[in-house]
């Protein structure tokens, strides 16, 4: 009887751990079936929460080491287009190199949302820790097979990035082990136009900030830094905006992030009202041929991520999404456009005067989003050989040329209504602004215009000096020779428009396109 006992205790036994193996098979393969299911689902459909702020969340670190950086001395006329990354580039002694003095801080909470894609696999019972597990490794897999030749990135930013956004954004590539080359180009007051070496901004400069972040043959930064601040009292030199046609070739680069959007407020020259055929037009001219370019121009390029603007506190919010609206539609389907509203909460530490310039722990956090919004895009799939969405091939809108102007709508007007001009730290950090005038249509000498009055916007400051607009006296005629200022770069430069004329298409004198610096004439 013992023995019988005891076989039949060793049977249950043995009937028990063939169950629990059951359990566990079905268990992994459950977590197995889970996370390849989570591995499958398209990047784009998931839909960022917002992220409110938390009070008591700690501040992420305030600055990130960047590696030991040659920094070039500019030269009186320094080019960028040839190679950097060949030997011998000048170097100074005494320039400070970029160090990481402060204390880490314990790492912001997390909370729902926020986390990557594959903590949602934590739901799934019984056994959540293996699908998390197992939907990492599948994750990883995907950039870790990419790494093995190490990839390349190529950064464009305006002068959001020159407060801080570009250099952290950049170390954070540069630490990554995935990243061979990091190529980082910061230029005050951009519009994407300004990138691109045909149209009306073909000899763009910058005057108000210019700094780039290369990479030598080991990998290390070259830095050329000219901003304010560098020295007591200097100012910025003007500066060519470098060409994305020569850049995508110099630097043949895998990823293309290109942060921008801010300085296209500047097309909502009251700062609240929306023509949404002018509008949708006026944005249509300066996203389409940056896209159409770079898809024509590229050669190895095969991720792109469009930086939309953080919130901006002189624009309506309406502004903001249709602005955000459009540049999704117009880069569609060849770029991933993220939406900068969602990862930092305004006010921003560090606020300027202008509510829309910031710096400190917010624009290091803004940073460090986007960075793990790419990495985790990046590491999602496998990245294509090369980018094969094109955008819509439509015809280029026409870019006005400031030494023709037969096309040039002439008008007599009677002067009824003069803005006042914007304060010098209003337009900071530019050196230009625009004043919004109305007149009254006497004649239409050349053209065809139909409206009754006509909206001229006039240069009020040039390089900072406030220009002479004492000779338009309100009641006296003036004949006007005009163009479309849209069709110019003065269509991105900040305005003054107290008119409340926003059903006027803006105008401005053929003479005055030609004073902007930008122009380099």
């Amino acid at each position: 009887m013992p023995i019988r006992l005891r076989t039949t205790v060793d049977q249950t036994s043995a009937d028990q751990r063939a169950e629990r193996g059951i359990r566990r098979w079905i268990a992994h393969s459950t977590a197995w079936f889970a996370a390849a299911l989570l591995a499958t689902a398209p990047f784009a459909t998931a839909e960022p929460r917002p992220i409110v702020k938390d009070p008591d969340a700690a501040e992420p670190a305030d600055e990130l080491a960047i590696p030991k950086a040659r920094v070039v001395s500019l030269p009186k006329t320094h080019s960028l287009s040839s190679k950097s990354s060949k030997k011998g580039t000048p170097t100074t002694a005494n320039t400070k190199t970029p160090e990481d003095s402060a204390k880490t801080k314990p790492a912001t909470k997390t909370r729902p949302g926020d986390e990557h894609w594959f903590a949602a696999a934590a739901s799934f019972d019984p056994v959540p820790e293996i699908a998390v597990s197992l939907t990492i490794q599948i994750r990883k897999s995907a950039i870790t097979a990419e790494s093995a030749k190490g990839l390349s990135v190529l950064i464009l930013g305006d002068s959001l990035s020159l407060c801080g956004f570009g250099q952290r954004l950049d170390s954070r590539f540069r630490k990554s082990p995935q990243f061979k080359g990091v190529f980082t180009y910061m230029t005050c007051g951009t519009v994407p136009l300004s990138w691109l070496r045909s149209g009306g901004y073909t000899n763009a400069k910058s005057c108000c900030g210019f700094f780039t972040i290369e990479s030598d043959e080991d990998g290390g930064p070259i830095i050329v830094d000219d901003t304010y601040g560098n020295k007591r009292g200097s100012k910025p030199k003007a500066h060519p905006v470098p060409k994305v046609e020569d850049l995508l070739g110099r630097t043949e680069p895998d990823i293309l992030i290109i942060q921008t959007g801010t300085n296209l407020f500047d097309l909502f020259t009251d700062g609240k009202s929306i023509n949404p055929e002018r509008h949708d037009k006026a944005l249509k001219s300066h996203i389409v041929p940056f896209m159409r370019e770079v898809l024509k121009t590229h050669t190895s390029l095969r991720k792109i991520y469009w930086i939309g603007s953080p919130t901006s506190g002189r624009m309506t919010d309406e502004i903001q999404e249709f602005v955000f609206e459009r540049c999704v539609k117009f880069t569609a389907p060849a770029a991933t456009v993220i939406d900068s509203r969602t990862l930092v909460t305004y006010p921003f530490t560090g606020l300027q005067r202008d509510h829309e310039h910031f710096g400190g722990a917010d624009m290091n956090r803004w940073a460090d989003r986007v960075f793990e919004r790419v990495m985790g895009d990046l590491t999602f799939q496998s990245l294509p050989p090369v980018i094969t969405a094109q955008v819509p091939d439509e015809e280029k809108p026409p870019v006005a040329n400031p030494a023709v102007d037969d096309k040039a709508l002439v008008i007599k007007g009677r002067l009824t209504f003069k803005s006042p001009p914007l304060r010098p730290e209003q337009f900071a950090p530019y050196h230009e602004s625009l004043v919004a005038y109305v007149y009254d249509v006497v004649k239409v000498v050349k053209g065809d215009y139909q409206e009754k009055q006509v909206l001229v916007m006039h240069p009020a400051h040039i390089h900072r000096q406030p220009q002479s607009l004492g000779k338009y006296k309100i009641g006296d005629t003036y004949e006007l020779r005009l163009r479309d200022v849209d069709e110019t770069p003065w269509g991105a430069i900040k305005s003054s428009d107290k008119t409340e004329h926003n059903d006027l298409l803006p105008f401005i004198q053929v003479a005055d396109d030609r004073k902007l610096p930008s122009r380099g004439k």
